[in-house]
């Protein structure tokens, strides 16, 4: 693949190309207001390279808290993109670790009133056992489990809806609990 731009060094290139075209603008948007770190989180090839990019535009002070046009942030299209829908749950981990150190707002809430923990349980592909780490994580970090989406549905209402999050659910020995 030919790379055009930076962006295009973000999604697909190595850690090498993306540095040699990037100019000093951390915090450049697309048309889609997706910036940089969204951008490498688009795909899912070249992981070990991700995470470079990843840390150094960290290092270079991304606004880790940029609202793309769905007003969701990293942490949202980490498992929004379909690229990540079975996303590699160690790579994930430490996406998430270095994204909560630099000050993600695990309860940013997007046009449908959904909080990355939600993204989480309604969007990924994996099972319930597999993404375990991830959840932990966003809960352990302060996700509000009881906070209601423009459906009226919290992170409880969709694993008790989703037979396949039921897992997540206290009463079944999960994360989740009604109090």
């Amino acid at each position: 693949m030919v790379l055009q731009d930076i962006f295009d060094a973000a999604q697909e290139g190595t850690f090498e190309e993306f540095y040699s075209l990037y100019k000093g603008d951390v915090n450049q948007n697309t048309h889609e207001k997706l910036n940089l770190l969204n951008m490498v989180l688009t795909s899912n090839t070249l992981l070990d390279e991700k995470l470079k990019i990843i840390q150094f535009l960290i290092d270079e002070k991304i606004d880790v808290n940029c609202l793309d046009s769905d007003n969701r942030n990293a942490l949202h299209n980490l498992f929004q993109f379909k690229a990540n829908w079975r996303v590699d749950v160690e790579y994930a981990t430490k996406v998430m670790s270095m994204l909560l150190k630099a000050g993600i707002n695990v309860n940013q809430v997007d046009k449908y009133g959904a909080i990355p923990l939600i993204a989480a349980i309604t969007v990924l592909k994996l099972t319930t056992k597999e993404a375990l780490p991830l959840y932990e994580m966003l809960i352990a970090s302060g996700s509000d489990i009881h906070r209601k989406d423009f459906q009226g549905k919290s992170a409880i209402d969709y694993a008790r809806e989703f037979s396949w999050r039921q897992d997540l659910l206290s009463e079944n020995g999960g994360l989740l609990a009604d109090e």
